[in-house]
């Protein structure tokens, strides 16, 4: 796909309440999108989550993309996507 076609996951389509969680949320197509509330190093950031802590990070400012998927699903809060995401962009601003 051309980046024009992939920033399109961008556009705000939805910005309110998740019926699920009740957390304000925003969304592109197919992706949430960054807020006002998220700590991440850009602003033009797509992501998707799921059960267990799996995670997808999308940061068309540094071109780079992050998967997390667990090998073992465990129920409840998970950070270790987060986590490991926050090591990529630390290692990005390395400069190697």
């Amino acid at each position: 796909m051309s980046e024009e076609g992939c920033r399109k996951a961008l556009e705000l389509q939805f910005e309110g309440l998740d019926i699920a969680t009740g957390s304000p949320i925003r969304q592109g197509l197919g992706f949430y999108l960054m807020s006002a509330s998220h700590i991440a190093p850009n602003a033009n950031i797509a992501y998707g989550g799921g059960a267990g802590g799996s995670l997808i990070v999308i940061d068309f400012d540094a071109h780079a993309t992050f998967a997390f998927v667990m090998n073992k699903m465990r129920m409840g809060a998970c950070l270790r996507g987060a986590s490991l995401s926050m090591a990529m962009w630390n290692l990005l601003a390395m400069d190697l």
